[in-house]
């Protein structure tokens, strides 16, 4: 027996619209205002109920990214399958989900929460016709909706990733009747059904300490999502690039651009204006330019410092070889508080540590006149 769910009340931050069509189905979804998620909701991030309360179309569950309020039993769940090292890790994809089903014997294509087409939906229509016509079969597993990411190089689809070719990949599958995730192996044969690509599994450390500091270390992509339960828990564990550039790409406050030109490596206003995107213009760059002038030239500073403290730090340990205790005082006397640690970490033979420790004070103090109000928002530009 197929699965009923009642229509959530509005003012508990869903958006219920009616089908234009005059079907009597609604589409569920949540209001940019909602944040709180109880358990019973996550199914309402996007669904489209047919009159009588059974499942038409239905995309994810609402599911959260790693330490994210309001998912404590996913967060329990993924530490008990790291132990146990259950966890299947498969690519996060930045793009845009597109959800296929089959409603009145015809295929819908559809976002989250519209029920007409957009350009993300005409686009992967268009991939559809071109390669996977499967997609466009109503006879082709009309019991469920198919989740798939679509990509695209064209600016006006960037969100933060850039990918060189425009595509549809298969992230996951509901079944209608119990809204049940397809497990990997079914998600493998419906993949190769259709001649579908299936989004990529990644071999990572199921150390969450190890896990976390591999990810950091990721560029140019978004993340992993945790499959754990048989498939049926997700987690989103996102890279410390991604999110550094997606702060930026919001919301530009000094702290989000510092954040930025730390983690991608930015020197220049052609560097920043690439990691952008097309939709940071001229107004949107110029209000920018002050904080990547004060933090390479605080590099700058802070790099030409480093090469005269480890020639300080060269000349005392001439002077008093292997005598620590007499190169510590001089390094204590002679240097301001601040530059002393870089001093030390140097004597050991710890050039790249120094040099952090050195260019964070010099950013930090670069910085400490700035407010920390926006300089540009690209989501209103």
């Amino acid at each position: 027996m197929s699965i009923r769910l009642a229509v959530p009340d509005p003012e508990s931050g869903f958006i219920i619209s009616s089908d234009p069509s005059g079907s009597g189905r609604v589409l569920i979804g949540p209001s940019r205002s909602k944040h709180n998620w109880k358990a019973q909701e996550r199914w309402y991030r996007s669904l489209i109920l047919n009159p009588d309360g059974t499942v038409a179309s239905v995309g994810w569950p609402k599911f959260g990214n790693l330490g994210e309020w309001g998912f404590d039993d996913h967060q329990q769940a993924f530490t008990a399958a790291m132990r146990d090292g259950q966890v299947r890790f498969t690519d996060k994809q930045d793009g845009s989900l597109i959800i296929r089903s089959v409603i009145d014997g015809k295929v819908m294509l559809r976002t989250r929460q519209s029920w007409l087409d957009n350009p993300h939906v005409q686009a992967a229509r268009r991939i559809a016709q071109q390669r996977y016509p499967a997609l466009l079969d109503p006879s082709v597993h009309p019991d469920k909706s198919l989740l798939l990411e679509f990509v695209s190089p064209d600016p006006k689809f960037k969100i933060i990733v850039t990918y060189q070719r425009e595509d549809l990949t298969l992230l996951g599958a509901v079944s209608h009747d119990d809204l049940r995730l397809a497990g990997w192996d079914e998600l493998a044969g419906l993949a190769g059904e259709m001649s579908l690509p299936l989004v990529p599994c990644h071999e990572l450390p199921h150390n969450r300490k190890q896990l976390l500091a591999e990810l950091d270390g990721w560029k140019g992509a978004e993340g992993v999502v945790a499959r754990l339960g048989d498939d049926q828990i997700l987690v989103k564990l996102k890279s410390k690039s991604y999110l550094a550039m997606h702060r930026a790409r919001f919301l530009l406050t000094p702290k989000a651009i510092r954040e930025m030109c730390d983690s991608e490596g930015i020197r220049d206003m052609e560097a920043l204006r690439k990691k952008l995107g097309a939709e940071a213009d001229w107004e949107v760059l110029s209000s920018i330019e002050p904080y990547v002038r004060a933090y390479n030239d605080a590099v700058e500073a802070a790099d030409a410092r480093l090469g005269e403290l480890d020639m300080f730090v060269l000349g005392l340990a001439m002077r008093y070889p292997g005598d620590r205790k007499s190169l510590a005082r001089e390094v204590m006397t002679q240097l301001e508080k601040m530059e002393t640690s870089s001093a030390f970490l140097l004597a050991d033979g710890m050039e790249e540590q120094a040099r952090d420790v050195l260019r964070s004070r010099f950013v930090d103090e670069a910085f400490a006149g700035f407010s920390e109000e926006p300089a540009g928002d690209l989501a209103a530009a």
